[in-house]
């Protein structure tokens, strides 16, 4: 047990040292008043005045008592005890990865398929959702995520990108990467390895449920590592279900061969479903089919919670003070109706009431320790690779450890990684899910030397800046960390910026180097 307000207990000592010595001065001032009484001997050695006085001095004893606990327990309960214990609450929800075929036959459908994703994404609440898109070769645009916003927002970048903007043309870099074209099923078997723990030990705890929903005409041209039937079958094997839609719909036949026949035959076979993308029922009717798999209850991260037991002290006070007032009826055999219980009626009611433990509305709970949105902006630049953290490391290994560790202090919180070399990119929005951290962190690779162009140490600050401020409107009350890891070396020509963010955009930043210290305040 804890005590929220301790300071409220020497406050109450040194009342009641205050009442006490009051209470000797005034009785000094009685004694200074009384007179002797010749031959009073005569009455204090009579047996029934010997038995009358031990009854009075118990009963000032049990009052002096009684007043005591009276004390203690009021003060204790005023202090606030609480109890601390942690929790690791289930949780069922659901992970959704938005696969898209952005090959050539698919340049006339891909904006619209955007939009359809965008229209899934806000249908869903709770639900974790990421998008991978593909060619000859896939990237993954956004890993899964709770980010809403941020999700929105790449999800605008990529309408951008095939509607034609100007500027937005490096977003389907690196998906020509491979030999041939549409490699649709090798663009699924990407998918599907985008889910956390998709491969290896991890994979056989308890998982959420998994669905992909695949964008693509299906046609295929070059040969793939792995055919649609082999992903499909790979998506049965690890309980995912896939969901098609397919801009086209068009085949030349009745046959099973045919593409769309192929893709629905895929789909379904997963215990999935098969749209048209024009289809009025495509979104309701993925939304519909995703809500009703049966998800897994995982145990999501450990929080620490608080929770307000006031009973006991306040119970023993009830208690005491009513023994007081029995104690005092008894003593000074006063009428119930004196002034001096209408003095103390209203002491023992409030008292009553406490106990009671009365709620008014509005009011807050403190429910979690780590209730944050944690960001980690790390320095990426080549020079990271200099190996002279511990044992002749790297520097970015010691990131790796450092993020791990306070991720690990932090249980609850949301987390974000930013990396920053030439220029600043999002590797992770806020999630919870500290595996997908761990794996982030694991993979952060520094920049090619032969691409490196000079790098400032705040060149983060306006990625920052934006994350920070979506986090903001989206949770308001939830506080946001920074967490700077870098080894300060300035190769850009121009002065760094300042880290400083207005509007209450930070709640507190740690940087890992002393270097950065003047910069990040």
């Amino acid at each position: 047990m804890e005590l929220m307000f301790w300071w409220m207990l020497p406050l109450a000592a040194a009342a009641a040292g205050g009442a006490v010595w009051f209470a000797l001065r005034k009785n000094r001032r009685s004694n200074a008043r009384r007179r002797p009484v010749a031959h009073a001997d005569r009455l204090t050695t009579l047996p029934e005045y010997q038995a009358a006085l031990r009854l009075h001095r118990r009963r000032l004893a049990l009052a002096a008592m009684a007043c005591a606990v009276l004390l203690v327990s009021t003060a204790v309960a005023a202090a606030r005890p609480a109890d601390v214990t942690t929790i690791r609450p289930e949780q069922h929800n659901r992970d959704i990865m938005l696969c898209l075929d952005a090959s050539g036959s698919m340049s006339g459908a891909d904006s619209a398929v955007v939009d359809v994703f965008a229209g899934l994404a806000r249908k869903f609440d709770g639900e974790r959702i990421g998008l991978t898109i593909f060619d000859s070769t896939a990237i993954q645009v956004f890993p899964l995520t709770d980010d809403y916003a941020y999700a929105q927002d790449q999800l605008q970048a990529a309408k951008d990108a095939f509607d034609g903007k100007p500027g937005s043309s490096g977003f389907l870099d690196g998906t020509w990467s491979g030999r041939g074209s549409s490699l649709i099923g090798d663009g699924l078997a990407s998918c599907l390895d985008s889910f956390p723990g998709a491969t290896g030990k991890r994979a056989t705890g308890p998982q959420r449920s998994r669905s992909v929903v695949l964008a693509t005409d299906n046609f295929l041209s070059g040969t793939p590592i792995m055919t649609l039937d082999q992903a499909a079958q790979l998506a049965t094997d690890r309980s995912v279900h896939v969901h098609a839609l397919n801009p086209g719909d068009l085949d030349y036949g009745s046959g099973s061969d045919q593409p769309g026949a192929q893709l629905r035959a895929a789909a379904e076979s997963t215990g999935g479903s098969y749209h048209a993308l024009d289809s009025p029922e495509a979104v309701p009717g993925i939304v519909a089919a995703v809500e009703k798999t049966e998800t897994a209850a995982v145990q999501g991260a450990p929080r620490a919670v608080f929770s307000e037991v006031p009973g006991l002290p306040l119970g023993i006070a009830l208690l005491s003070i009513l023994v007081l007032g029995t104690v005092l009826w008894r003593l000074q055999r006063t009428s119930l109706r004196s002034r001096a219980w209408l003095r103390r009626g209203p002491i023992i009611l409030l008292i009553l009431a406490a106990a009671l433990r009365p709620c008014l509305p509005g009011g807050s709970v403190q429910a979690a320790t780590a209730d944050l949105n944690v960001f980690f902006v790390v320095d990426t630049t080549s020079s990271m690779v200099a190996e002279d953290y511990g044992n002749a490391a790297p520097r970015l290994e010691g990131v790796r450890r450092d993020i791990k560790a306070i991720a690990e202090q932090l249980p609850g919180a949301r987390f974000s990684v930013i990396t920053f070399d030439t220029t600043a990119h999002v590797r992770m929005p806020l999630s919870t899910d500290t595996l997908a951290l761990e794996t982030i962190t694991d993979v952060l690779e520094p920049q090619v030397t032969a691409y490196a162009k000079g790098s400032s140490i705040t060149a983060a600050r306006q990625v920052l800046a934006e994350r920070l401020a979506a986090a903001r409107d989206s949770q308001p009350g939830r506080p946001r960390l920074v967490y700077y890891l870098g080894d300060g070396e300035q190769t850009s020509g121009k002065e760094p910026e300042p880290m400083k963010f207005d509007g209450g955009l930070v709640a507190g930043e740690r940087c890992w180097v002393t270097a950065h210290r003047a910069a990040a305040e």
